[in-house]
């Protein structure tokens, strides 16, 4: 099992607050077996993820937040920052 996967799904768990990957896979619209096979792989469902923000923005969902644990307006600043220097 991948660590990162792992931890980007804890992440996306949180902000939700659901408990089961399965409930996670119905969300991003996935199956549970699909979902499955991707958690043994690694390979962390990027794309499911930006269309579920798009779809849902009742969510509130931060993709860079779930996917790097840095939330988007703290990246902004960071960019904003950089670019004054």
């Amino acid at each position: 099992m991948d660590k990162k996967f792992d931890v980007q799904l804890g992440r996306l768990k949180s902000v939700l607050k659901i408990k089961e990957d399965q409930e996670v896979a119905k969300l991003l619209g996935m199956n549970k077996a699909a979902f499955s096979a991707r958690k043994r792989a690694g390979s962390f469902p990027e794309e499911k993820l930006y269309a579920l923000a798009l779809k849902r923005p009742d969510l509130g969902l931060d993709v860079s937040y779930v996917l790097s644990g840095v939330t988007e307006e703290a990246a902004s600043a960071l960019a904003a920052k950089e670019a004054r220097s």
